[in-house]
């Protein structure tokens, strides 16, 4: 769980925000490009944004995949770990 807590934070809490906000960027200038216009405007960068925003629930997702498969396998690693504790106590 350290492992998990500290990925999770340095992961997601420091590189989240800004690969969001480069993603933003990147949108709002393809926005711009699609649209013809010459110009950053505040409608542009609201769209970038928005859709750069639409990655956070996505990610939950993949993250709620790999802790349901997590969770499945550890029943059997629990039983290896016990099964390996049993015959390290019956060499010593």
């Amino acid at each position: 769980m350290a492992i998990d807590f500290c990925a999770f934070y340095i992961f997601g809490a420091s590189f989240g925000p800004p690969i969001t906000g480069m993603l933003s960027d990147r949108l709002a200038r393809q926005a711009m490009t699609e649209a013809g216009a010459t110009a950053m405007t505040e409608q542009f960068k609201a769209a970038g944004l928005h859709h750069a925003m639409y990655l956070i629930p996505l990610l939950c997702l993949v993250l709620a995949f790999v802790l349901f498969a997590a969770a499945r396998a550890m029943p059997a690693d629990v039983e290896l770990l016990r099964r390996w504790m049993r015959e390290e106590a019956e060499t010593v």
